[in-house]
């Protein structure tokens, strides 16, 4: 793909690009589209494959042609979602006098994943240790006395 083969359709699109005719205007409902799709390929982009994977999990035939279209409007419709809930709120997210804020979040979630990675395997042998087994437990706690058992067994059938 990347080669000489693929000059005609880059300069093409430069072209369109660069033309300034009136037909390409913002005015016109066909680039109105174009422009709203361009809006929201990155959302479309992300949604589309987890969308095709369930659906080829939940229906094991080959895709139909409906299948197709319903699974195009399915992405369009989430990624707009995805495009005003997501993008557009964390587009407006500005960190002007907040670095250090978020430079210390980040220093501190850099210490505690470190800390997890390094004190992991202590913690787990901890865990293994054989006093806190079930086993141990079980073993370890005290007999009840027969005088316990059976004044616990009264109550029971009192009730």
């Amino acid at each position: 793909m990347p080669g000489i083969l693929s000059l005609p359709v880059c300069v093409a699109t430069a072209l369109i690009i660069s033309i300034n005719h009136p037909w390409l205007n913002r005015q016109n409902f066909l680039t109105k589209i174009f422009l709203r799709v361009g809006l929201i390929s990155y959302s479309a982009y992300l949604v589309h494959w987890p969308l095709v994977v369930f659906y080829k999990f939940l229906v094991v035939d080959k895709l139909r042609w409906i299948d197709s279209v319903l699974l195009l409007i399915t992405t369009l419709l989430l990624a707009e979602l995805f495009y005003r809930l997501i993008e557009i709120p964390f587009g407006r997210f500005r960190l002007a006098g907040k670095q250090r804020y978020y430079f210390g979040s980040l220093v501190v979630l850099i210490a505690a994943a470190w800390s997890y990675i390094w004190f992991a395997p202590q913690i787990y042998d901890f865990g293994r240790d054989q006093k806190l087994t079930v086993s141990a437990v079980i073993d370890n706690t005290p007999r009840r006395s027969p005088e316990l058992w059976s004044a616990t067994m009264r109550g029971v059938n009192k009730s």
